[in-house]
């Protein structure tokens, strides 16, 4: 799966350690696990909610889908984070569903998207250059957290 490279490949250059299907703490009010986190020692860096693409009927019919998709998935991450939260640590949110990119914060309990260095709300992946874009942005904002 292309996420599971591009994961591997952020964390060898940024020296994290990537986990898999990471269960919330026990003192989280709710259970559940991350598909991926990524961690600099025994600080979580961010939460990855994995989905994959939509491929279903029409243009129109695959966009609802997708957005759909996305937004529970947003929902989803948000209620992660909460559950890893701990006091002064801020992971990020990544929500992918392997072609668009998504990246959101919980500030005060409430959900803040984050902007891409290019200022979109949402990277799509359409070709290699902007493969190596992601990347670079990722590895960018991993660095600042």
């Amino acid at each position: 799966m292309v996420l599971d490279v591009l994961l591997v490949h952020l964390c060898r250059k940024e020296r994290l350690k990537l986990s898999l299907e990471t269960p919330l703490p026990a003192s989280a009010a709710i259970s559940g696990k991350a598909d991926y986190t990524l961690w600099s020692g025994d600080d979580l860096v961010a939460v990855v909610e994995a989905k994959r693409c939509v491929r279903t009927g029409g243009v129109a019919e695959a966009r609802d889908s997708r957005a759909t998709l996305l937004t529970n998935a947003l929902a989803q991450t948000c209620a992660l984070l909460q559950g890893f939260h701990t006091a002064g640590k801020r992971p990020l949110g990544i929500v992918s569903d392997a072609k668009g990119w998504i990246l959101v914060r919980v500030e005060d309990g409430a959900p803040v998207l984050q902007l891409w260095p290019s200022h979109q709300t949402m990277m799509e992946l359409r070709g290699g250059n902007d493969l190596a874009n992601l990347i670079g942005c990722l590895r960018q904002i991993i660095s600042r957290s």
